[in-house]
């Protein structure tokens, strides 16, 4: 399953369709924006674009016999017209997908020269190095086939550029 459809499927599970636009949250649902629990996930359409807020529940107001909710923009489900000028694919804050998908088209849509792209796969590497300290060792099980993989990909980054560099010394006069 693609990006954009692992991000629909979030959106689906993490969403089921309630009365007047409004979305009910699993048990914890964390506000993008402002780090907060939120109640619920409402949905506004207006026009041709659909646009998320969290909707957070902040009590009963007796005065005024009124629920006090505090919402937080989370953005639309894809930006427009801001796409038009460069097709990276942007998302709101409910796409949680979004970052894997613009670097994906990031690197495949510019002309970054070899070198370019070992600088930015080893500021990757280190990233994950980071991350990698912080796991606990479920995840860690799971993430070994992948870091296996992508292993096995640099070693042959790596044969292939020995072997360009072993070629270029033995082939000067």
């Amino acid at each position: 399953m693609g990006e954009k459809g692992e991000a629909e499927k979030a959106e689906r599970e993490m969403r089921a369709e309630g009365e007047g636009g409004q979305v009910r949250a699993p048990r914890e649902l964390v506000c993008p924006r402002c780090g907060q629990r939120a109640s619920y996930i409402e949905r506004q359409v207006k026009g041709s674009q659909v646009y998320f807020l969290a909707v957070h529940y902040l009590g009963y107001d007796s005065s005024t016999k009124r629920k006090r909710v505090r919402k937080c923009y989370l953005g639309p489900k894809e930006y427009v017209n801001v796409e038009k000028l460069h097709g990276l694919g942007l998302a709101g804050l409910i796409d949680r997908a979004r970052f894997k998908r613009y670097l994906r088209e990031v690197v495949e849509s510019t002309d970054f020269g070899l070198e370019e792209l070992l600088e930015l796969i080893s500021d990757l590497a280190r990233r994950v190095l980071e991350e990698a300290d912080l796991l606990e060792p479920s995840e860690a099980e799971r993430a070994l086939p992948k870091a296996y993989v992508t292993r096995e990909l640099l070693s042959k980054l790596y044969g292939k550029l020995y072997e360009k560099r072993l070629l270029a010394r033995f082939s000067r006069p």
